[in-house]
């Protein structure tokens, strides 16, 4: 028999093991600290979400019960499970995601109740309809929750101590989700983005075989970023598993992993044992449909290359007198700010990375940057960063950029919600979209005073905004629940938001 004193030693020993850390990041944990927070209980769900952001959080959970009901009516989500557990912050941490199912920790989904990110609309995910964003998180949750047989008893024994079908490769995990965030009730999202299908079928068309690869549905795989193997290449792999054996293959393989004792181990012979191939060889079956399916374009004769590596993300704008701004980042390059004249050569380049003390910004680069728009003049270049505010959230600055140096001569900081927009013609003032928990604004902001007006209002995400040359119309995209239309309306018309005309996108 130990006695009392091995007792205490091996209780402190295992102490020593374990670890105290914070369940969410610093910038969502600040912001349930800063908000009254309220628990809504239903049949399905257990709901936390800020008393102040009620109306948006009711309707984002509207959208999100539809789609947990429909994915847990599924005949193969049979597992035992209990109220899924939902966070919804205010946070503008740009991000959701399904955590727990170890040391304890429930399974467990985070999500905004408003991003700022311009890709994600170009995903079809707008910035206020983040119900679709919180589609795409139940999934995985549903998919996490699919735990039978030895896990199972030893999760309802003494806690959640592992979560068995994170064992299944992040490009199925991921791929799974996108392939329903456009399958839940709507037409949304990136199986719906002509956007994000061009990312990949023009990364597979600059190879010289036109091929995919196994290791593409890596995540680490390079040259598919920014959007990586376990999301770009996993999309259309899914849709063609389902497409080509049946959706219900895919449950099947969860089924099976749900049920391994090692769920570690003899991963690939899951999908062995339910499609009769191996992964490479499923690959290889893929690969020979896309050589037959994805078309093959050969560049006009009249297009003149002025920059043949624009490394793996980046964004364009000109002004008047056909200066070109060019924001790159790439695998061999940090972020870089280029100006360009109008036959390509460079006037000048400026690294957008800043190390030292008194810096202007923490973060830069062309994914989180929007609203590139030159002066009518082209002296000035204006463009909206969404940098790193100091609780790790994000937070808009927009800048002033010299069109002859590079040399970043002002900056508006902290405009809370920001996303990109354009310089009116006269200079004076910046027209940006502002986004909140379930709406969307359009604001004019004074340049010299720094005064925001908001010009529109509404619970449809707005996107683009643009002035007219002569500066009396306005010109933007708004969300319409399952695609952006364009909309036109006059510069001085009342704060209502109504289009002028409108013309569908």
């Amino acid at each position: 028999m130990p006695s009392k004193l091995d007792t205490a030693a091996l209780l402190l020993a295992l102490s020593a093991c374990t670890t105290v850390s914070p369940r969410f990041s610093q910038s969502v944990s600040a912001s349930f600290a800063r908000a009254q927070m309220f628990k809504l209980t239903t049949d399905d769900a257990e709901v936390y979400y800020p008393a102040e952001e009620r109306e948006a959080a009711h309707q984002m959970l509207a959208r999100m019960e539809t789609c947990l009901a429909a994915l847990r009516s599924h005949p193969q989500a049979t597992s035992r499970r209990r109220k899924a557990l939902i966070f919804l912050t205010p946070a503008n941490f740009n991000n959701a995601y399904v955590t727990g199912q170890s040391n304890g920790d429930p399974l467990h989904t985070v999500d905004p109740l408003f991003t700022t990110t311009e890709l994600l609309n170009w995903y079809g995910l707008a910035s206020t309809s983040t119900g679709d964003i919180g589609c795409h998180e139940l999934l995985h949750l549903v998919h996490f929750e699919q735990v039978d047989g030895l896990w199972w008893f030893l999760n309802a024994v003494v806690g959640d101590v592992y979560p068995v079908q994170s064992s299944l490769e992040r490009w199925f995990t991921e791929g799974l989700a996108q392939y329903y965030e456009g399958r839940l009730g709507r037409a949304v999202g990136r199986p719906h983005s002509s956007f994000y299908r061009a990312l990949f079928e023009s990364g597979i068309a600059s190879r010289p075989d036109r091929s995919v690869r196994a290791a593409d549905l890596n995540g680490l795989q390079r040259e598919l970023l920014p959007a990586s193997g376990a999301y770009l290449a996993s999309l259309p792999f899914i849709e063609w598993l389902a497409l080509t054996y049946g959706e219900e293959k895919l449950w099947q393989v969860i089924d099976v992993e749900g049920h391994s004792p090692t769920p570690p181990l003899g991963v690939a012979l899951i999908f062995k044992s339910v499609y009769g191939l191996s992964l490479g060889a499923l690959v290889d079956e893929w690969n020979l449909s896309l050589r037959r399916t994805l078309p093959h374009r050969q560049r006009p004769a009249g297009q003149r290359v002025l920059r043949a590596d624009l490394g793996s993300f980046a964004r364009l704008a000109s002004a008047p007198d056909g200066t070109l701004a060019l924001l790159t980042n790439g695998l061999d390059e940090v972020p870089m700010l280029r100006l360009l004249e109008r036959d390509g050569t460079v006037r000048a380049e400026v690294h957008l990375n800043r190390l030292g003390p008194g810096r202007q910004w923490v973060s830069a680069g062309p994914e989180q940057m929007s609203g590139l728009s030159f002066t009518a003049d082209s002296r000035w270049l204006y463009v909206l960063d969404d940098d790193v505010a100091l609780d790790g959230d994000d937070l808009g600055q927009l800048w002033k950029v010299d069109a002859q140096t590079g040399q970043t001569e002002h900056v508006w900081p902290s405009l809370k919600g920001a996303a990109g927009g354009t310089i009116s013609p006269d200079g004076a003032r910046y027209l940006l979209v502002r986004n909140r928990p379930g709406r969307s604004e359009l604001v004019d902001l004074d340049l010299e005073t720094s005064a925001q007006t908001v010009l529109a209002t509404s619970d449809r995400a707005f996107a683009a905004p643009a002035w007219s040359p002569d500066g009396r119309t306005l010109a933007f995209s708004q969300w319409s629940g399952e695609h952006f239309s364009l909309r036109l309306r006059a510069a001085a018309a009342s704060t209502t938001g109504r289009a002028s005309s409108t013309t569908g996108t």
